[in-house]
């Protein structure tokens, strides 16, 4: 029997920031197909809050994420993370 459920927005974010925990488990689930997932505009509206809140993105591939601020979501290198974690600014 396939369950119907709806993520909070914490919990998405959580299993993004990490690899090791239940949330990731459980969205790694996602393709067994034992559940579906169901999402609403107000969701949709939550997501972005949160996701924006927190929201930056580590990668080489500057090129395919140019429009990214204007989502507000901070765009960089791994060099330039690190550089930004050891020196605060």
């Amino acid at each position: 029997m396939k369950l119907d459920i709806v993520i909070e927005p914490n919990v998405l974010l959580t299993a993004l920031k990490s690899p090791l925990g239940t949330s990731y488990r459980m969205l790694s689930m996602i393709q067994n197909e034992r559940f579906a997932i169901h999402i609403s505009a107000p969701l949709i509206a939550e997501y972005e809050s949160v996701l924006k809140a927190n929201a930056m993105i580590v990668t080489w591939n500057l090129a395919d994420f140019k429009r990214a601020a204007s989502f507000g979501i901070r765009v960089m290198t791994p060099r330039e993370f690190l550089n930004e974690l050891e020196n605060p600014q």
